[in-house]
């Protein structure tokens, strides 16, 4: 049903965003867990760089993602699709394929 349907695409869509979330790069909250395995003054200029450069790096992966065949975000599918798959119990994309024809 479409409300099935749905609720799948927001289980994934959710899945998608905590693992993009997790990412070491600055601003994103993966980050914070960086900051607390690199402690101490001899990684204060690694963290200082990604500080100032990590919004450059993600901006760059994300067009290279759009903008060419290579997608640097491919890995996030698989945890996210993983993790559905053990939530319905089935196939997550064999659920959407069979509601949108794919």
């Amino acid at each position: 049903t479409a409300l099935g349907v749905f609720m799948v695409l927001l289980v994934l869509i959710n899945l998608f965003l905590m693992i993009f979330n997790l990412l070491p790069i600055y601003p994103l909250d993966g980050s914070k867990v960086l900051d607390v395995l690199l402690i101490g003054t001899r990684f204060e200029p690694i963290q200082q760089w990604m500080a100032m450069n990590g919004g450059r790096i993600l901006i760059i992966a994300v067009i290279i993602s759009l903008m060419t065949p290579l997608d640097p975000f491919a890995f996030i599918q698989f945890p996210a699709f993983f993790v559905c798959n053990e939530l319905l119990g089935d196939s997550c994309i064999g659920l959407l394929g069979i509601y949108f024809g794919g």
